[in-house]
């Protein structure tokens, strides 16, 4: 997580957004893909808790988190005239891929470029030949876990970044500014992050989720990350067997990617295997007798 440079901040700011990244961190929030509750877990309600109180300290009097852990909240435009309102969003849950508990980050001040040795286990090595961009970063603030867990950055990064914007904007009354609605979700990681989010109680023209992994961009499309299972089903036959029998279910994976409903052409086969993957065709052979 690179610090990039705050325009207008003072010195204390830049810390401070620091210091409330580090604390969300601290909650273990991991997304649980087999639980059938929304959200999958306790973590993911106790850091909307957390929220909802340090929004409500700022004086957002509409702040709000429902039955399902979603958190909402209004900064007031600063801004003469009818102008649209613009919302927010981050996800409050972490990856299931990697432990969310017991996080102990490690923050480098001033990176000087090279590779960086993670404390908690030495054999782990965020490498500048694997990470593009890392050079860029040198003189930046580096957050990274200590190797055994996650770091949290996806997406409490965002949370963090979202919650500071709202606080230095009720700093600065000067600055003009349409309405802010901000919206955290839960479970994004397991697919199901706007399950239980009415798009209406939102209320604004446009919303921006604070998820990406640089500055200065935004991504006006993605890709589903939703899941799916592929049961691919073979024919058993022995290597003794002579390979023009052979047909591995595994030459019709390429199929995927292009659609399974456009199937337009035939993923390549070994030399001189049969024609159709049917039992009807196949040698007799291949097929158990």
């Amino acid at each position: 997580m690179g610090n990039s440079t705050i325009t207008g901040a003072t010195s204390d700011e830049p810390k401070r957004l620091l210091q409330r990244f580090l604390r969300y961190v601290q909650i273990d929030s991991t997304a649980r893909p087999e639980a059938e509750v929304y959200p999958s877990s306790p973590g993911q309600m106790e850091m909307g808790r957390l929220l909802l109180g340090e929004l409500q300290a700022l004086g957002l009097a509409d702040a709000c988190q429902n039955e399902h852990g979603i958190v909402m909240a209004t900064v007031p435009g600063r801004k003469k005239g009818t102008v649209p309102t613009v919302a927010l969003c981050s996800h409050l849950d972490t990856s299931p891929e990697t432990s969310g508990a017991n996080i102990r980050p490690q923050v480098i001040e001033n990176y000087s470029g090279g590779d960086i040795v993670l404390p908690g286990d030495k054999n782990r090595v965020i490498r500048v030949a694997d990470n593009h961009g890392m050079e860029s970063l040198r003189g930046r603030t580096l957050i990274t876990s200590d190797g055994t867990t996650l770091l949290g950055a996806d997406d409490k990064a965002g949370v963090a970044i979202i919650m500071e914007t709202a606080e230095w904007l009720l700093e600065h009354p000067e600055i003009a500014h349409c309405p802010l609605r901000i919206c955290f979700t839960c479970d994004e990681e397991t697919g199901h992050g706007v399950d239980k989010l009415d798009l209406k109680e939102i209320g604004a023209a446009a919303c921006y989720t604070l998820d990406g992994h640089g500055s200065s961009e935004v991504d006006v499309e993605t890709f589903s990350a939703d899941q799916a299972v592929v049961s691919i089903h073979g024919v058993n036959i022995h290597p003794r067997s002579p390979r023009e029998r052979w047909s591995t279910p595994f030459a019709w994976l390429p199929i995927l990617s292009h659609g399974c409903r456009e199937r337009t052409s035939r993923p390549k086969r070994p030399t001189n295997a049969t024609d159709s993957c049917t039992p009807t065709t196949l040698p007799r052979a291949v097929w158990p007798r």
